[in-house]
């Protein structure tokens, strides 16, 4: 029926949605390959030259990379972001890729 489709477009739109959020122990074992997710939490360590330790309000940790070819001057260490990213997923670790972070509200 006409109004069950309309549902479910309702909920494909929220997946991307910014107010869904993930922890990072989720993220890390139910989340698949390119995955967009939606997370809260501060870059609290930089890694290597793109890479940030990312630490949600649980005190989990995941690797999150800053791409070059974006601006991301608004990024403080330590702020409390939210963040939309793609999970990197291989057999051995899960990262993420920021695709647009804000400061939380």
């Amino acid at each position: 029926s006409y109004n069950n489709s309309e549902i479910e477009m309702s909920d494909n739109r929220k997946s991307t949605d910014f107010n869904i959020s993930y922890g990072i122990e989720e993220v890390k074992q139910n989340s698949y390959d390119e995955q967009l997710v939606v997370l809260r939490g501060r870059f609290t360590r930089q890694v290597s030259h793109d890479k940030y330790e990312f630490t949600d309000e649980k005190g989990n940790t995941i690797v999150a990379e800053l791409d070059d070819d974006k601006d991301w001057s608004h990024v403080a260490k330590d702020a409390l972001m939210d963040i939309l990213a793609e999970v990197d997923r291989d057999h051995w670790k899960v990262e993420l890729e920021v695709l647009e972070a804000k400061p939380a509200r």
